[in-house]
């Protein structure tokens, strides 16, 4: 089952809203008992705008809040990879994953990939 959110305004109004968010559902690569490591993730837009933007991060397993991967905000670019967060740290290791990426600036978000590798032994991180 699939949610999705529509704002209308009569066109003598003026409308704003916030930046617009795209949120996954939790992944958990089927089996959520098995640690996974994050090898990359890539964001998917329409040749992004003068301005434009769009962010991805991503919330592991208990986490609370969202860490940032990468930002595409070249013109004309059509995709961005992240192979480490931010800060410059790896990517993490999770049994559950949530993504979202926020677009600015007109930015059309078409998708979002990302790889990972199922680990075998927990203790052997």
């Amino acid at each position: 089952m699939s949610t999705y959110h529509v704002n209308i305004t009569a066109l003598s109004e003026t409308f704003a809203t916030s930046a617009p968010v795209y949120q996954t559902i939790i992944f958990n690569g089927g089996d959520a008992s098995f640690s996974k490591k994050l090898k990359f993730s890539t964001i998917l837009t329409e040749p992004l705008p003068t301005g434009a933007s769009a962010t991805l991060s991503y919330k592991a397993d208990a986490e609370t809040s969202f860490t940032d991967i990468v930002t595409s905000n070249v013109e004309g670019a059509i995709r961005k990879t992240g192979v480490l967060n931010s800060i410059g740290t790896n990517l993490p290791i999770f049994k559950e994953i949530t993504f979202q990426i926020i677009s600015l600036g007109n930015a059309v978000i078409t998708g979002l990939k990302f790889g990972y590798e199922e680990l075998s032994d927990d203790n052997n991180i």
